[in-house]
């Protein structure tokens, strides 16, 4: 099994789809392997390791989960408390005196209602001994399986959007649950900063700032925000730093080996974060930028996951198919800054110019 890291090679083994003889013996048996046959004890399903593993690698494979706060749950709705503690609970007290006066937090939850998706793939008998890897080409294609599973995930956390319609393959997954792009867009309580289909630059990125509620700006909050943006928007922004002319201002601009961290916020550039989204009033396709504590972004998982694997003699193929159930959610839509309409085309004029 060379080529899979150990979370890979666990469930590989769990499911048997790796074993050398695991299809002379479905064919020999000459019925499937069915998720009866993978329950403990219980009658339960797969043990929790596996797919807390499976769980896992698909967050370790992903850029934007990993910096998410995940919430593992075995229901599939329910709410999560949250504390929002309002100002001004301080007042002047004189000696043996007391208050009538009392506070309390404003209570609160966010909702979550987890929806069931399915990954699926298939793999032919002539795709297993004819590959150019040979037997072992099995565990690439296993690899590259589970890093796509791990995309489609990130994407749907970012793209999510229920009122897609369509029977392509990207509607088909985007229409499953609303992601976070949906979820912070005009009306939800996030603040909105249009970029007037203009390119990122500094003035956008301090314009942001200046959008953020102040009560949300205390201690070292640098350290728990960061501007979210898409690979090519992040160039963009290089090309503003590289032409920048005085030490001041690479000062105020770099983070030495940590990157760019304008106002002393670090950037996170995000590959699946679309540029092919309508701007409006132009003809041209843009983006967005996030400003955020990415432990505001919730990615919620019913650890209830079913893996199947099943051998069809009469088509020589091997179908691998992995249903889950999960949500993402905001815990505050109030303490997040979104630009929008923003190019990505190196011709067009920057934000503030």
């Amino acid at each position: 099994m060379t080529g899979l890291t150990a979370q890979q090679r666990a469930i590989a083994e769990e499911l048997g789809i790796l074993v050398q003889n695991s299809i002379a013996q479905t064919q020999k048996a000459a019925t499937p392997i069915t998720t009866t046959q993978l329950q403990d004890a219980a009658g339960v399903g797969l043990n929790q390791e596996i797919p807390s593993e499976f769980i896992d690698l698909v967050v370790d494979e992903s850029v934007l989960l990993k910096r998410a706060r995940g919430y593992r749950t075995r229901f599939r709705t329910g709410d999560l408390a949250k504390l929002d503690v309002q100002r001004y609970i301080t007042e002047s007290a004189e000696e043996n005196g007391t208050s009538t006066e009392t506070r309390a937090h404003t209570p609160g939850s966010v909702h979550y209602l987890n929806r069931k998706i399915r990954s699926q793939y298939d793999i032919t008998g002539e795709a297993e001994e004819d590959n150019i890897e040979g037997p072992s080409g099995v565990n690439t294609i296993l690899a590259a399986l589970m890093k796509q599973v791990a995309n489609d995930i990130e994407t749907l956390g970012i793209e999510g959007d229920e009122s897609v319609v369509g029977s392509d393959d990207y509607s088909r997954l985007v229409r499953s649950n609303d992601g976070w792009h949906v979820l912070t867009s005009a009306g939800t309580g996030t603040h909105i900063k249009n970029a007037g289909a203009k390119q990122v630059s500094w003035k956008l990125l301090s314009d942001m700032v200046k959008m953020l509620p102040t009560r949300y700006r205390g201690g070292n909050w640098q350290s728990r925000y960061a501007f979210v943006m898409s690979p090519n928007t992040h160039i963009c922004l290089l090309d503003e730093f590289i032409n920048r002319e005085t030490g001041v201002g690479d000062a105020i601009w770099g983070g030495g080996a940590n990157g760019l961290r304008p106002l002393g916020i670090p950037l996170v550039e995000v590959p699946l974060i679309p540029e092919n989204l309508t701007v409006t009033g132009t003809d041209s396709t843009g983006t967005f930028i996030w400003l955020v504590d990415l432990r505001n972004f919730i990615y919620v998982i019913q650890r209830a996951i079913r893996m199947h694997r099943e051998f069809i003699p009469r088509y020589d193929r091997m179908e691998f198919t992995v249903f889950q159930r999960c949500d993402f959610i905001i815990e505050n839509t109030d303490a997040i800054v979104k630009a929008t309409n923003v190019l990505v085309d190196p011709a067009a004029a920057r934000y503030g110019a």
